[in-house]
């Protein structure tokens, strides 16, 4: 996929450097995900900001996050457009030389918004476990701190406790 990609970039006069390479990832993830969609990426992935690599692969430790992310938004993008799309994301960025105006002509959303949208589908499965954790911590907390104010407070008790204290001394 990389191979065909850098032929496309060369007959639209684009040197491959000039082209994000998280970009190329998602063309090369998109082409694998044609026909078959792949897992569900770890939750991390979620969280993982691709974007920042233009120019340079992440460290060894962050590869496998960020190709699940990458493939995971080139995913996305194939379950709402077609994957020429994808390539007229290139056409506009020959023209623009900057993908997010790119993204706005062919997808009609930013970057930033399609990420923040494929982040929501990611995470909206964890939503039902985060809501019952919230409102543990609210029943835990919140019930409890209640329960405790209905006890008044007498300082006297407290400055018995100190002189009790100071005897065994």
């Amino acid at each position: 996929a990389h191979v065909y990609f850098f032929e496309y970039l060369r007959s639209r006069d684009l040197n491959p450097d000039e082209i994000p390479l998280w970009y190329h990832e998602v063309i090369a993830e998109g082409f694998q995900n044609l026909h078959t969609r792949t897992y569900r990426p770890e939750l991390r992935a979620a969280f993982f900001d691709f974007t920042e690599f233009d120019r340079r692969y992440p460290q060894k430790a962050d590869q496998s996050v960020f190709y699940g992310a990458v493939s995971s938004f080139a995913g996305y993008i194939l379950a709402r457009y077609s994957y020429r799309d994808l390539i007229r994301v290139i056409d506009e960025f020959s023209d623009e030389r900057d993908i997010d105006p790119a993204f706005i002509k062919v997808f009609g959303s930013s970057l930033s918004s399609m990420i923040t949208s494929w982040r929501l589908t990611i995470l909206l499965p964890y939503s039902p476990f985060l809501i019952g954790v919230v409102l543990f911590l609210y029943l835990l907390i919140g019930r409890r701190d209640k329960y405790w104010r209905k006890f008044p407070l007498d300082l006297r008790s407290l400055g018995e406790d100190e002189e009790t204290k100071n005897r065994r001394v």
